[in-house]
């Protein structure tokens, strides 16, 4: 099939949605070191929405929802004949340049200024050799040895290790794959809260989060069957697209509300994994001053800089 040009991304959805994981870490750092509160006063009435504030840690799950749905993007384009096929080694010099560079580089700045301006770190040599190989989170001793921030990087570089297989078998049978992954990541999380307590490094595995990841693939593959399908195309559909978007974000609202309590179940995640998922393939389909609450400028500047708000977090752990 010959290719018919690029699809484009859903940017204002992207970049809302990152704005929202970046600035909801914040809130959650904030929140944690000033007992910030969110109180709304309603005539008579207070909502209290201090709970999204602390359920701030969330926000890595979102990325993990938006890496999955980025880099799945490519070859959802290439299923639809928008481009060519991806090839393995392309998807991997691009990964590297985005991510090598600034990390290797903060590494080096870490390790020769943290005992002076952070703090000090025993076993350096093993630390580092575990940093650079990305296995530190396999280890409650060095997950946040050097920068505690950074775990969730060492998840997504070993996704990204076995997204082609993973990519193929979704390819193969989106539907098998997605429940294939969501099972084992509601299973692990199930089996690590009963053995393991919360500062365990094996609650903090890649197993737990592939239904994240899962669910950000099947929102591109969606995504992009409606563009190749024209539902993209202004009418009355999107009045309801806009509709079934700020429901599925009151659902998100709701759900996170009562995540924290019972995140000893293991489908309590999977449950805000789908409602991510729905609420991405909505709004990208919405009207354009729906969307454009998600691009607003505070949202679009926070996704532009995600390197100074790992910075503003790490420095508060």
């Amino acid at each position: 099939m010959a290719a018919r040009g690029t699809m484009p991304l859903p940017q204002a959805v992207l970049d809302g949605l990152r704005g929202i994981a970046i600035l909801w870490v914040l809130a959650f750092h904030l929140s944690w070191l000033t007992a910030l509160q969110l109180r709304l006063s309603l005539s008579s009435h207070t909502v209290d929405l201090t709970y999204l504030l602390r359920s701030g840690w969330l926000g890595v799950e979102l990325f993990f929802f938006i890496s999955g749905f980025c880099i799945f993007y490519p070859y959802t384009q290439h299923r639809f004949g928008y481009r060519p096929r991806q090839t393995v080694s392309d998807f991997a010099l691009r990964r590297a340049f985005k991510i090598f560079p600034s990390y290797y580089l903060s590494l080096v700045v870490v390790i020769v200024l943290g005992p002076f301006l952070f703090f000090p770190s025993r076993n350096i040599f093993w630390q580092a050799i575990s940093h650079v190989f990305f296995a530190f989170n396999f280890s409650s001793a060095t997950t946040t040895a050097l920068n505690g921030v950074l775990w969730s990087l060492a998840i997504e570089v070993q996704f990204y290790v076995l997204f082609p297989l993973i990519c193929l078998a979704f390819e193969r049978s989106a539907a098998v794959t997605f429940v294939a992954m969501s099972a084992i990541a509601v299973l692990y999380r199930f089996w690590s809260s009963a053995c393991c307590d919360t500062t365990s490094a094996v609650r903090y595995q890649l197993p737990a989060f592939l239904d994240f990841f899962a669910c950000g693939m099947l929102a591109s593959l969606i995504f992009s069957y409606g563009m190749s399908r024209g539902i993209n195309t202004e009418g009355s559909s999107k009045a309801w697209w806009t509709l079934a978007s700020v429901a599925s974000l009151t659902a998100v609202i709701v759900l996170v509300r009562y995540v924290p309590d019972a995140i000893g179940r293991g489908d309590a995640l999977f449950y805000l994994a789908a409602a991510f998922l729905i609420l991405a393939v909505t709004t990208a389909f919405s009207k354009s001053w729906w969307q454009g609450i998600f691009s607003n400028k505070i949202l679009v500047f926070l996704s532009l800089f995600p390197t100074i708000c790992t910075f503003i977090t790490s420095s508060s752990q």
